[in-house]
């Protein structure tokens, strides 16, 4: 009995270890763009004439606020200028 009490606390223990951990990196592919989902809004926005600075892009595709207009990133200001 004491057998069975063991591997069911180690195997609920296994299993929350697992589960938590991929609730964690889920989190961190989610909150990272990928290089070319950075690309890719990098040659719109220099086509369209806006800031092409990789750190002000990449706050940008990070901000939970941004504005988006065909699966691109834009602060409010240029999501205006985008829209006209």
């Amino acid at each position: 009995m004491r057998l069975i009490n063991h591997l069911l606390v180690f195997f609920v223990t296994f299993f929350l270890f697992f589960t938590s951990t991929s609730f964690v990196m889920a989190s961190e592919i989610n909150r990272n763009p990928t290089q070319m989902e950075l690309e890719k809004n990098i040659k719109l926005r220099k086509t369209l004439g806006f800031d092409i600075n990789r750190n002000h892009v990449l706050s940008i595709l990070n901000d939970e606020n941004k504005e988006e207009r065909f699966s691109y990133g834009f602060t409010k200001e240029e999501a205006k200028e985008f829209d006209r």
